[in-house]
Parts: structure tokens; C-alpha cells; sequence
């Protein structure tokens, strides 16, 4: 998706080119339909390991609930949440890695079903080991799978694991807990895929367009968190897997949390983050430069609005500061990169003079200065 703001002078005119997007997913680096073995036995390549009290167990089944299907084929994986003690915990996981060493982006995918998100239900916790099962780590910090649904349906998760990017081997796994003897809970058709999910671009500032790629989200839009925050954005499209929104207030730089908070499921951890980045100074061109003449400045995070210009020389007696009209103001909205130009005013004294730029995101001073002659 590209959307472009073009200023000229007075007049504002917005072009809006949108490219249409598809969710794929790529070929999986790892994929588990939990049908290769007899149930209630696991697959080859997977064990269990308690990690809190022994109660806890993951086995696969036939049947969901009594009555209802796998997502898939014959079996999925469950957790006996219903019948272990509360809090107990049990870690489904992989005995052999897998390489990610050349992966750029990386999307964790499966299928979970919970009959009951009433009370305090039965979860689970996706993690991974990268040194052969010694320590584990969660994918996505505080997630967890039982957080809203539809109870008693499959429902597809999608998180974003460019955590587990770069890596010889890493295991996966699956860690569920007791919920007070309230719902068992069920997983299947496991994929780590080659796959963008969560915002592109990750960084920007006002005037940034974010597509946020994921699952379940619903038909009817809700909206986007920053950390514990409502996002300063406005959303322009809203589907089941797709989240289009323009960044529309500058918002403290650094890199921050941005999740969905959907109508059917409240909010949905993705692990997906989103970087404000303060405005940035490029180029003054030409450097040298006569009254009448143009002058075009480069930088990034601009904004889509027009700011002001202005040109200060404090090498005198006396500080002169001259404002200066945008001829032209763009922004490319998913990269960032800015270009504006300006005509050096009438009236202005030869000499050296530092350029300001004022954007919605904050005020820019060029480190290259202009030398009107």
C-alpha cells in the first residue's frame, strides 16, 4: 500500500494510490497437523515436560469436546485443562529445531479451540527454546489464546515471531495452563511461516499509512492500541485480517506495542510493534543560492501538511529570521522520505543562514546551512 500527500503552494491535493494486498502465507519453515499419530499419542518429534505441579497433561485427540471435529483431519493436540489442578502447568514442545538463521520475517500460525473463556479458563502460552530446550521464552509477551473468542469455535491466531529470527535451531512450544478445572483447550495445524504479521511499515510518524496484518479481527472495526494507550490514529479499512490506518498526531518516539482491540475478541496480542521516529533533517540543494531562486530541502517524517520554513542568520548585530512559503510539500507515506521547496525571499541580506523546518511531529534545524548571495 502506498499513499502519497502532495502540498502545492495554497492548495492541498491528496493522492491516494492503494496497491491491493493479499494476506499469504509463505512456505513454512515448520509445519504440525498432529496426524500422524494414533491418538491419544503424540507425533514423532514432540514430548511433554510438567512446569508447574504434574497434573497437567497434552495428549491428541480425536474428537473436540465430545463432539466436535479437529480443525483438520484426524487429531489435534489438547491440554486437559479441565481436569488438572488450578494453575498446573504442562509444556508441549518440539524435540528437534528448526533453522531460522536466514529468515527475515516470521509469522506463528495455528488453529486453538476453548469451550469456555467464562471465569478463569485453561490458556496457552506459545514459546521457544534456542539452546535445545534449557530455558524457554514466550513468542509474544502476554499473550494468551483464551483472551476473548468465540467459546466452543475454532479460532486462527496469528502472531508475529521475528523474535525467533536468526537461530541454528529453535524449538517450539506450546505451554498450557490450568484455569481452575474450567475448560480443556485445543490446538492444531501449527505453521512457522516466512510471513509478515503486525504493522508495515513498522516505523513513522504523522502522516504514516500502517497496514496491520494478522487474524480475527472481525468485520466491524474497533481500534488500535499504543502500549495502554488509544493510537493516534485514524482507521481507514478494517477486515478479519487486514487493518489499514494513517498515523495522525505525533506521539512520543520510541518503539511501542500496537495492538488491535477488536468488537468480538477485546484486544488481540500479536507481539507486533510500531517505532515513532521524530522528524530528521536532509539535504539543502542548492547550498548557494540568489533571491528568486528555488531551493529544494530533503528529510523524513515531514508530515502531510505543509509547515513553515524559515531561514536564520545570527551572525550580526541584529538576528534576522525570514519565513519562507512552501512551493511544494510531499511525503511518501510508507517510507517516510520528504522533499519541499522554497523560494529565497526578496529582501534578504547576502550571507549565511540556518534552515528550519516547523512539521506536526516537531521543529527540524538542517546541520547544512544556505548562503544566499
Amino acid at each position: 500500500m502506498r499513499i502519497r500527500f502532495t502540498w502545492r503552494a495554497a492548495l492541498a491535493v491528496a493522492v491516494w494510490t492503494l496497491a491491493p494486498v493479499s494476506f499469504a502465507f509463505g512456505s513454512p519453515l515448520f509445519s504440525e497437523s498432529f496426524d500422524s499419530a494414533t491418538a491419544p499419542a503424540l507425533p514423532a518429534g514432540w514430548s511433554v515436560a510438567d512446569t508447574v505441579g504434574t497434573s497437567g497433561n497434552w495428549t491428541t485427540a480425536a474428537t473436540v469436546e465430545g463432539s466436535a471435529l479437529p480443525h483438520s483431519g484426524q487429531s489435534c493436540a489438547v491440554f486437559n485443562g479441565a481436569a488438572a489442578n488450578g494453575q498446573d502447568a504442562c509444556r508441549l514442545y518440539r524435540t528437534v529445531g528448526v533453522n531460522t538463521s536466514s529468515s527475515t520475517v516470521l509469522a506463528l500460525h495455528f488453529w486453538s479451540f476453548n469451550s469456555s473463556i467464562a471465569g478463569n479458563p485453561a490458556y496457552v502460552k506459545p514459546v521457544a527454546s534456542f539452546d535445545g530446550g534449557g530455558t524457554w521464552t514466550e513468542v509474544v509477551t502476554y499473550w494468551s489464546i483464551y483472551r476473548g473468542g468465540t467459546p466452543g469455535e475454532w479460532q486462527e491466531n496469528i502472531l508475529n515471531a521475528d523474535s525467533l529470527i536468526g537461530h541454528a535451531s529453535v524449538r517450539l512450544g506450546f505451554e498450557g495452563i490450568s484455569g481452575n478445572g474450567s475448560s480443556d483447550l485445543y490446538i492444531d495445524d501449527v505453521q512457522l511461516t516466512p510471513t509478515v504479521c503486525g504493522c508495515t511499515p513498522n516505523e513513522g510518524s504523522v502522516g504514516t499509512a500502517v497496514r496491520y496484518l494478522g487474524a480475527g479481527f472481525g468485520s466491524t472495526p474497533g481500534q488500535v492500541m499504543v502500549g495502554t494507550f488509544k493510537g493516534p490514529f485514524k482507521i481507514t479499512s478494517w477486515s478479519d485480517q487486514e487493518i489499514d490506518f494513517v498515523v495522525t498526531k505525533p506521539f512520543t518516539a520510541g518503539r511501542w506495542s500496537v495492538e488491535p482491540v477488536t468488537k468480538a475478541r477485546g484486544q488481540i496480542y500479536t507481539g507486533s510493534t510500531f517505532t515513532f521516529k521524530d522528524p530528521a533533517a536532509g539535504a539543502v540543494t542548492p547550498s548557494t543560492a540568489s533571491i528568486g531562486a528555488t531551493v529544494q530541502l530533503s528529510g523524513k517524517y515531514f508530515g502531510p501538511k505543509a509547515g513553515k520554513i524559515t531561514l536564520v542568520n545570527n551572525t550580526g548585530v541584529k538576528l534576522v529570521k525570514k519565513s519562507c512559503k512552501a512551493l511544494t510539500w510531499t511525503m511518501d507515506a510508507t517510507t517516510g522520505d520528504c522533499l519541499t521547496t522554497f523560494v529565497v525571499p526578496k529582501g534578504l541580506a547576502a550571507g549565511v543562514y540556518e534552515v528550519h523546518v516547523g512539521t506536526a511531529a516537531g521543529d527540524v534545524e538542517f546541520a547544512q546551512m544556505l548562503t544566499v548571495n
